[in-house]
């Protein structure tokens, strides 16, 4: 603020007092007081500041410590015209096309599906690493999911390569109840989460048994059999892993297998009434 005040009073030294503004607010994000500073204080001093920012690549460590910040205040109204200005200060190329993606991500968290594609088109770039491709293709796959435009969604994700958009894949096609495709894409975030040896833990189990109920309902017997032969040691106990034996189970072809079909239909009532007992109990207003 004094040295604001010194532009005014100082004309003649508005140069070096610019030089001196911009080196103190290059010093915001090492101080520990950024920490605890009041959301209202913080969005004031980004505000207020902004056109201190170093210009180009050189002010994109400091944009991303803000964004971070701003994110995190859980002020949406309050960030998005912010970080809009973040996102137009910034060059095109990659730290543009991050700026857009954060924007994107607040943007959509409120509803916003248009303002969430206009950010993505405002920072749009040839030039950006495959962690920021990816956030910005899961926003749009997000978009296009929720207008209920299944294709459009999944081919947003044409390209990109991680478990995340593996997942967003997966779920767009489980939403959609088309089963194929939904088998396939488990196929591959299976491939890529689940390793080749050892007892799955409940999240990759979670996995295989969307899998296998995929493949169910695709009645694909040829996926449930490769399942059932490379997983039946790998299963562990409890009711996930008894849902799963039910699923991948061999088909009942005759008499010799009477036997097995009670003790699944046993196992069946056992997993309905394990998982009965975890849902809450029910209260009476």
């Amino acid at each position: 603020t004094m040295l604001r005040g010194a532009k005014t009073d100082f004309p003649g030294q508005m140069a070096e007092i610019d030089r001196r503004l911009k080196e103190a607010f290059a010093a915001v994000p090492r101080d520990p007081a950024l920490d605890t500073m009041a959301p209202t204080d913080l969005i004031a001093l980004l505000d207020e500041n902004a056109e201190l920012m170093a210009p180009g690549s050189d002010g994109e460590p400091m944009r991303a410590l803000l964004a971070e910040k701003l994110m995190a205040l859980d002020l949406p109204k309050r960030a998005d015209p912010l970080l809009t200005k973040l996102l137009r200060a910034a060059p095109y190329g990659p730290a543009r096309a991050g700026f857009g993606a954060t924007l994107a991500t607040l943007r959509l968290r409120e509803g916003d599906a248009d303002g969430a594609l206009l950010a993505l088109s405002e920072s749009n770039s040839a030039d950006m690493g495959d962690a920021v491709r990816d956030r910005r293709a899961l926003i749009t796959a997000r978009v296009e999911a929720q207008r209920g435009h299944v294709q459009a969604a999944v081919e947003s994700l044409n390209g990109s390569q991680s478990a995340e958009t593996d997942e967003a894949r997966a779920a767009i096609l489980e939403k959609a109840q088309d089963w194929p495709a939904a088998r396939d894409a488990l196929s591959a975030l299976a491939a890529r989460v689940v390793p080749a040896t050892g007892t799955l833990d409940d999240a990759q189990l979670r996995i295989m048994l969307r899998l296998a109920t995929a493949a169910t309902r695709a009645g694909d017997d040829a996926t449930l059999a490769g399942l059932r032969d490379k997983l039946r040691s790998r299963l562990g106990k409890g009711p996930q892993a008894d849902l799963f034996r039910l699923l991948t189970a061999e088909p009942v072809r005759g008499t010799a297998d009477l036997g097995r079909a009670r003790a699944e239909m046993g196992l069946a009532r056992a997993v309905t009434a394990d998982m009965g007992a975890k849902k809450p109990a029910a209260t009476t207003p």
